[in-house]
């Protein structure tokens, strides 16, 4: 076999698989990955530089001479430059598989308790070191490579790899191996399947004759007869380095993230790279407490959403970590506000408790805002006009009001129920991120659920107050819509220079996404229609029955003349009903997919109507936003292909179905879809 040339070992083994690494991220790689990835380049290429220099000088490896057709390129220092490739390589390759294997880990769940326990170890990590060097630095009793010195390179390996390993495994190695959140299984995935594929490389290299190490600067261990011990062990260690250098810079944002305002105010993230600026180091060494409560709160809402919001919170891994832990906070609020005020056994007040939530967002955002230019409202042909009160494409947004934590704590003390306090803090700390008018519109959605389960008398004369698909869309609008217009503003706080520059194209992109947020909801209704209408809950128009007359805007049906008795069969299936109740084999026989096909139809003509709008998106939410779409529109294609006659249970999707779709839209784009 020809023996490979070192640029040919890259051409064959370590840039194809760079490449796709690089694939693979490209749709959900940040400009803090970037920033991670670029910093542990530039330590491994100065950190490695001079130590590879010096073990070539002492014979510990070689590599062929140009006269022997395998030979580098040329060299500097007596390092060739493509070792100096190798240090971008292998850097790049396990920053990559760590950006993937950590993807879906939110930064902050990870964090130590106390800030006291990582400021100890780091100041307890420096006491070795001079140990260290005094036993390792030493160089070999002479330069000449015919010297044996069979502990050379393990000594060089320690020189290098222990001092900066232990100081990060001081700061970040309880960050980085915290079993609890799940990312100690993600970091060691990160060191370990970068470290076995270059092992791999580095064994057909040696065997290629491409580089040689000296037996006499080896201990003579060789896996497979072949590479020596301390090779392996320099890419599990090295790996290591690098991985926890990664796992810092994350631990240093979940500390911004979570802890941002105690430690310094309401200054921002520093734009450039944050592990080499001194108020960074400080988050480590300061002596000033933090409190273990914001913790505590995200975990309670993951748990949460993990039970009641399981889609969204699989598909919101796309997001960058920022976004993503906002969201979290947001979703929870939702989802804890809907629970409030629709459960009777945690709310025998619910209009008191829509009062309650009212008057909290008055505290956070003040009173509600008039447009202050309504002619710059933009309309979707396919959805009901904006609520009057609703202001066009504000940005910035006006200062919020001010609000101490005690003036919170009152609040929450006094009106809330201490089970909820975690959810209302999270959407505190939105506060001046996002606008008040999508959570009133969420609220006025609220007062409209409030009007279910149906009391006899309007059970009697088929009232209900969704009326019209006018009614419906107006509906999903406050519900679902209001939600995703404040994803928007959640990820514009994210990254502010890619705000479109006009009202128009702000508006452009909000109203693109209450359209997808309507989509959503109508295709949750459509997969609900049985299990509503048994707790008394019909959001199906009358209109669709022949009871109403239908609005201007209509959602298109097949049916050649409406049935209104087939109103009649749902509201038998309400607790509430005094008609007479369909037994099973007639209450089978309704034909669900003729009502839900026309909203899931409605609602795939909505998200396509939106994808434009979507796609002005800043970059790096672009791939979240179409993996949380794509995850409930898949619900929808369920109904369309799973449903037969007239069964209309709930449908749900596999979990290996809904990852495919997500990796599928994420990769392709819409036409993923």
């Amino acid at each position: 076999m020809t023996a490979l040339a070192y640029y040919q070992i890259h051409l064959i083994y370590t840039l194809p698989i760079l490449g796709l690494l690089g694939l693979l991220t490209s749709p959900i790689l940040t400009k803090f990955d970037i920033y991670k990835i670029s910093i542990l380049v530039f330590i491994a290429f100065s950190a490695t530089t001079p130590w590879d220099s010096w073990i070539i000088r002492n014979g510990a490896w070689t590599y062929p001479s140009a006269e022997s057709g395998q030979g580098v390129f040329g060299t500097f220092l007596d390092v060739p430059y493509e070792e100096y490739a190798f240090f971008v390589i292998q850097t790049v390759i396990t920053g990559l598989v760590y950006v993937l294997a950590t993807r879906h880990l939110l930064p902050s769940l990870a964090l130590p308790k106390t800030r006291s326990s990582a400021r100890s170890l780091a100041l307890k990590a420096l006491i070795p070191l001079p140990i260290i060097y005094l036993f390792t630095v030493h160089p070999s009793p002479s330069p000449d490579p015919l010297v044996t010195d069979h502990y050379f390179y393990m000594r060089a390996l320690s020189l290098l790899i222990t001092p900066p390993t232990m100081l990060l495994a001081a700061l970040s190695g309880e960050y980085a191996f915290d079993w609890k959140s799940g990312r100690a299984k993600s970091t060691i995935a990160a060191i370990m399947i970068p470290t076995v594929y270059l092992i791999w490389v580095d064994y057909v290299a040696v065997g290629q004759d491409s580089w040689s190490i000296n037996d006499e600067k080896i201990v003579g261990w060789r896996l497979g007869g072949v590479l020596p011990i301390e090779e392996a062990m320099f890419f599990l260690l090295t790996n290591l380095m690098i991985v926890l250098g990664l796992s810092a810079c994350d631990h240093t944002q979940a500390l911004y993230l979570l802890h941002g305002r105690t430690i310094y105010g309401n200054k921002k993230m520093p734009s450039s790279f944050p592990l080499i600026t001194p108020p960074v180091l400080s988050l480590f060494f300061s002596s000033r407490p933090y409190s273990s409560q914001p913790k505590r709160d995200l975990e309670l809402a993951v748990k949460l959403l993990e039970k009641k919001s399981r889609s969204f919170f699989v598909a919101s891994a796309g997001f960058p970590s920022e976004v993503r832990e906002r969201l979290v906070g947001l979703y929870a609020f939702c989802r804890v506000t809907d629970d409030l005020i629709d459960s009777p056994e945690v709310s025998s007040n619910p209009h008191a408790t829509i009062d309650m939530v009212s008057d909290f967002l008055t505290l956070l955002f003040g009173p509600p805002l008039h447009p202050s230019q309504p002619d710059k409202t933009l309309s979707s042909p396919l959805l009901p006009p904006s609520h009057p009160s609703r202001p066009t494409g504000m940005y910035p947004l006006p200062p919020p009001p001010s609000l101490s934590p005690a003036e919170l704590v009152r609040f929450l003390t006094e009106r809330v129920p201490v089970q909820y306090h975690f959810a209302f803090r999270l959407l505190a700390k939105l506060q001046g991120l996002i606008p008040r008018y999508p959570l009133d519109e969420l609220l006025r959605g609220y007062t409209t659920d409030l009007t279910f389960p149906l009391s006899t008398e309007a059970v009697q004369a088929r009232k209900t107050p969704i009326e019209t698909t006018a009614d419906l869309l107006d509906y999903g609008l406050c519900v679902a819509g209001s939600v995703a217009e404040l994803l928007v503003y959640v990820s514009w706080a994210s990254a502010p220079s890619q705000v479109p520059a006009t009202i128009e194209e702000r508006e452009a992109v909000l109203v693109a996404s209450r359209e997808m947020g309507t989509a959503l909801q109508l295709v949750n209704i459509a997969r609900d229609i049985k299990g509503d209408a048994t707790e008394g809950r019909f959001y199906l128009p009358l209109s669709f029955f022949g009871l109403r007359d239908e609005s201007k805007l209509a959602i298109p049906t097949d049916w050649t003349e409406p049935r209104p008795q087939d109103f009649d069969k749902l509201l038998s299936l309400s607790p509430s009903s005094t008609l007479p109740s369909s037994n099973a084999s007639e209450s089978f026989r309704f034909e669900w997919k003729t009502y839900s096909l026309p909203l899931v139809a409605y609602a795939e003509d909505l998200a396509k109507h939106s994808y434009k709008g979507i796609d002005r998106l800043p970059t790096e939410v672009q791939a979240g936003m179409r993996a949380a779409c794509a995850s409930y529109l898949l619900i929808g294609r369920e109904i369309k292909v799973v449903w037969k006659g007239d069964v209309g249970e709930r449908r749900t999707v596999a979990g290996w179905r809904r990852v495919r779709k997500v990796l599928s839209v994420v990769m392709s784009g819409w036409e993923g879809q």
